[in-house]
C-alpha cells in the first residue's frame, strides 16, 4: 500500500449519515485504490479506470487518506 499518483484525487462530502469519499481517476491509465477511514471500516479495493470515479459511504469514523491497493 502507497500514496496513490496525483492523477487520482479524493473529495469528501458530509452527510448527515456519515461521509461520502468520491474517489476520481484523471489518469491515463486504470488505477487501484482504497480508501482508508480512522476509526472506522476502510473500503475494499477499487479499480478505476481512467475519467471514472468510486464512491465509498462510511458511517462513522473520518476519511484518514486514500492508498493504492
Amino acid at each position: 500500500m502507497g500514496d496513490v499518483p496525483g492523477c487520482v484525487s479524493t473529495d469528501i462530502y458530509n452527510e448527515a449519515s456519515g461521509q461520502v469519499a468520491w474517489v476520481w481517476n484523471a489518469c491515463g491509465n486504470t488505477q487501484r485504490a482504497r480508501v482508508v477511514i480512522g476509526w472506522g471500516p476502510d473500503s475494499d479495493c477499487f479499480t478505476i479506470p481512467p475519467g471514472s470515479g468510486a464512491a465509498y459511504h462510511c458511517t462513522f469514523g473520518n476519511y484518514g487518506k486514500t492508498e493504492t491497493c
